[in-house]
């Protein structure tokens, strides 16, 4: 369906200022013409709640962006590693665990840590780098969709603003 708003107020175009101020029936006839040509009215208030549910739903995904580039820490059971993310180190660390698959022989040497030492990956490290990493990856996009759904539920600005990265309620 085709929208329209109707605006009101003052607006300068050229160098020159002007003010609308729509009548009771101006607003009648223009929400007439709307209807009889396809348009659906919305108000002002519907017009900003719309606005802020698209900014919500984009900070909500840089967030969620943010997350899945950033990396984790391991739990200390699993040997309390920083794990990084970004695109570059996912390749190489699923090239390693497409190898690590094949041969269970497979180790890497001189694998670079966040911190800057050089550490052996094992076989069974890097199948559970490779695991925890797609994990992380997959619980950030179902965060993200938990909030989206959130976000389309929401009937409210305020509702909307209660609605954070982080507080998944």
């Amino acid at each position: 369906m085709k929208t329209i708003e109707l605006k009101t107020g003052r607006y300068t175009k050229d160098g020159i200022n002007y003010s609308i101020r729509r009548e009771e029936s101006d607003t009648q006839r223009a929400g007439q013409y709307a209807e009889e040509n396809g348009y659906g009215v919305r108000t002002h208030e519907e017009v900003r709640f719309s606005v802020a549910l698209k900014q919500k739903l984009g900070a909500i995904a840089k967030a969620r962006y943010e997350q899945e580039m950033g990396g984790f820490q391991l739990p200390a059971e699993q040997g309390g590693m920083f794990v990084r993310t970004d695109p570059r180190n996912r390749t190489l660390l699923v090239s390693a665990a497409l190898k690590a698959t094949s041969d269970p022989a497979y180790e890497v040497e001189n694998w670079k840590t966040s911190e800057g030492t050089f550490i052996t990956l094992t076989n069974a490290m890097i199948l559970l780098l490779n695991a925890a990493v797609h994990e992380f990856i997959a619980a950030s996009f179902a965060q993200e969709a938990q909030l989206s759904a959130a976000i389309d539920a929401a009937t409210t600005t305020e509702e909307l603003a209660a609605i954070n990265w982080g507080n998944e309620s």
